[in-house]
C-alpha cells in the first residue's frame, strides 16, 4: 500500500511540476510581449531594462526546456519499462488460437473415440 502511495505522490510531483511549467511559459510569453512592444514604440525603454526583459526571457526559456526535458526523459524510462498494447495483442491472439485448437482437437478426439469405441470414456 506504501508504494502506491508513493507512486501516486510521485504523480502528483509530476503534474505539480508540469503545472508550474505551463506557468513558466506563460511568464516566457510576457517577457516576449514586452520585448517586442517596447521595440515597437517610438520612445523605447533603457537598454538596461530591455537587457534585462531578454534575459528574463532567456533564463525562463531555459527553465522550461531543462523541465520538459526531464519529464520526457522520464516518461521514456517508464514506456521502455512497461509493456505496450501492441507487443502483447500477438500474444494473447496466439493465445487465443491455441485454445481454440485444443478445443476443437477435443471435440475431434471425442467425435473419433465415440464411433470406434462406442459410448465409453477413455
Amino acid at each position: 500500500m506504501s508504494t502506491m502511495r508513493g507512486a501516486g505522490s510521485d504523480l502528483v510531483q509530476r503534474l505539480n511540476a508540469i503545472s508550474e511549467v505551463e506557468k513558466s511559459i506563460g511568464n516566457l510569453l510576457r517577457h516576449a510581449q514586452t520585448c517586442i512592444s517596447e521595440l515597437s514604440k517610438e520612445k523605447q525603454i533603457s537598454k538596461t531594462k530591455m537587457e534585462e526583459s531578454s534575459q528574463a526571457f532567456k533564463k525562463t526559456l531555459t527553465q522550461v526546456e531543462k523541465e520538459l526535458s526531464e519529464q520526457m526523459m522520464y516518461l521514456s524510462h517508464v514506456c521502455v519499462g512497461s509493456a505496450h498494447q501492441g507487443s502483447t495483442f500477438v500474444s494473447q491472439q496466439n493465445i487465443a488460437l491455441a485454445e481454440s485448437a485444443v478445443l476443437d482437437l477435443h471435440q475431434e478426439l471425442a467425435a473419433i473415440t465415440k464411433k470406434h469405441f462406442g459410448d465409453t470414456e477413455i
